[in-house]
């Protein structure tokens, strides 16, 4: 064998060594690093997936939702294709009345079947939202798209 041959072979067993010891440490690292904390046993790992919206929003017409810390859930709606046909300021006095805070509301969302943005009514109801005390997320959910726009998303 060469000289030149030698010399080649040595630098392609020690890269080959570089690379093992790079990969072996790398896995030395990691596995000391679930050695500092361990992942408990899991005999079994259950998952769902879904769609919220979805569900809220199958009918042919407005509804409005407001979701709160505890998990419920208050629907309103007039049946209207195009509108919810009722004050925001009479949802928010059934809110209360039922011993609900908007305080407590993380969402408020409703659907728009066409793209349209946010109306004047949007804007006004998210106003009075907000000077209830409202402090989560106020948005729209478009059915034709299955795209949500968020207040600060505009």
């Amino acid at each position: 064998m060469s000289a030149q041959n030698r010399t080649v072979t040595l630098a392609l067993v020690f890269v080959g060594c570089l690379l093992i010891l790079a990969a072996t440490g790398g896995g030395i690292f990691l596995t000391f690093q679930a050695a500092q904390h361990p992942a408990p046993l899991v005999k079994s790992i259950y998952g769902t997936e879904g769609n919220l919206w979805l569900t809220m929003f199958r009918e042919p017409f407005e509804t409005v939702v407001f979701l709160f810390r505890d998990g419920s859930v208050v629907t309103f709606s007039t049946h209207d294709a195009a509108t919810i046909d009722a004050p925001i300021s009479m949802l928010v006095d059934y809110l209360k009345k039922s011993g609900r805070s908007l305080k407590d509301c993380l969402i408020v969302v409703h659907n728009h079947f066409t793209p349209a943005g946010f109306t004047m009514g949007d804007e006004s109801s998210y106003g009075y939202l907000k000077f209830r005390g409202f402090r989560g997320v106020f948005g729209i959910y478009y059915t034709a798209t299955g795209r949500f726009l968020g207040v600060s998303d505009r």
